[in-house]
């Protein structure tokens, strides 16, 4: 029962931490208007800058929360992320917004290696995939919660700031919880050593694939609702639209009772790399939105194995007592991904729409399926 509280808390942590920037993907076209600026380029900056914040403190976070313990780190790191979501709807200057998105970056960002240390501290490692599975289905419904409730609170009040005001709320009550629950961690009072761990060559090639894996995804959490758009999906149903989001959260769970089972994260991986990349080919190329649905939510579905193979595959090679520092380390390279793709995709929609676009997505692909294939030589399959 308490492992299940500590779980529902990890996963409003992972709903919330990824939910912000759908947030801003979702009202673009409102923010773009208040900030005066009519180009998706530019708008660009404020993923970008977000992306740069919530890299810088990847590394920093993972060791306070081996130091402090991750539940404390991650209570203050949404408590602080909610204060500034709500700040980037309400200041109407495009400068500021950049600097808030900044700091919204920088104080989200020891949110997922303190979570990875808060789940490895409380499940061993054939129940760890299933622990992440729960994680990751909050993480993956969030844009379809996130697009209900702003259209809800949009219809109501007609003022588009207070689905942020609404979720920044849930932060600070998560943080809170987070901050004064006892969770008995086994506090090091000390920082880990991150060099006694990079000096492997495995690091460095675990952090390139993830930088492949985030620069891909983030592409669809950045820019989903223009590729909707262009692919004029919401004149068809706007809220089935959403469904690919809803069919990604419920694969994170039957994925992570595979691979429990099943203990074959690089097949799994392999397999998944190169159905997507067939889908990216179909999604792109094919011009019915409901091509555009399907691919998507095959897309997204797939992205979860893969996933959940890297957050086993992370703390294997550094021990669970070193969960953070490795996924500290992992997110770093992750959100340099972050940092690159959303401003690509951008570039690419306004000069070349989706075709250029797929040249992208397919770039990142194929970089992490051959860099995957790499770590499976040190991935213990027994």
């Amino acid at each position: 029962m308490r492992r299940g509280f500590f779980l529902l808390l990890a996963g409003i942590s992972s709903l919330l931490a990824l939910g912000d920037r759908y947030e801003i993907s979702l009202f673009y076209r409102y923010l773009m208007n208040i900030y005066s600026i009519n180009s998706i380029v530019s708008f660009s900056y404020i993923f970008l800058v977000f992306y740069l914040g919530y890299t810088i403190t990847q590394i920093p976070g993972g060791l306070f929360a081996q130091k402090f313990g991750p539940s404390k780190i991650m209570g203050l790191s949404l408590i602080l992320w909610s204060s500034f979501l709500i700040l980037i709807f309400i200041l109407h200057s495009f400068i500021v917004g950049i600097i808030i998105s900044f700091l919204m970056g920088l104080s989200q960002g020891p949110i997922y290696p303190s979570m990875m240390q808060f789940l490895r501290d409380k499940y061993v490692d054939s129940e760890y995939p299933v622990a992440t599975s729960i994680t990751t289905f909050f993480g993956d419904i969030s844009p379809a919660f996130i697009f209900t409730v702003s259209v809800l609170t949009y219809q109501i009040w007609k003022e588009p700031y207070l689905s942020p005001f609404l979720l920044a709320s849930i932060g600070i009550i998560t943080g809170i919880a987070l901050v004064l629950i006892r969770d008995n961690y086994n506090y090091n009072r000390s920082f880990g050593k991150l060099r006694d761990l990079v000096q492997y060559s495995e690091y460095w090639i675990l952090g390139i694939s993830f930088l492949s894996y985030d620069a891909f995804f983030y592409i669809f959490l950045s820019w989903y609702p223009v590729m909707e758009r262009i692919k004029d999906v919401n004149t068809a149903n706007s809220y089935l639209s959403y469904l690919p989001w809803i069919f990604m959260g419920l694969s994170a769970i039957l994925f992570g009772r595979i691979i429990s089972k099943l203990n074959k994260d690089l097949q799994l991986s392999g397999i998944s790399y190169f159905i997507i990349l067939i889908c990216t080919v179909i999604m792109i190329l094919f011009a019915a939105p409901y091509v555009f649905l399907i691919s998507s939510s095959i897309i997204l579905a797939l992205l979860n194995p893969i996933l959940l193979g890297f957050w086993r595959l992370s703390s294997r090679i550094s021990g669970s007592a070193n969960s953070s520092i490795a996924g500290g380390w992992m997110n770093f390279w992750g959100n340099l991904g972050g940092l690159i793709s959303p401003y690509f995709a951008a570039v690419s929609i306004e000069k070349l729409k989706l075709l250029g676009l797929m040249v992208v997505m397919l770039s990142f692909i194929i970089l992490g399926m051959v860099t995957r294939i790499i770590l499976g030589e040190i991935e213990n399959e027994d």
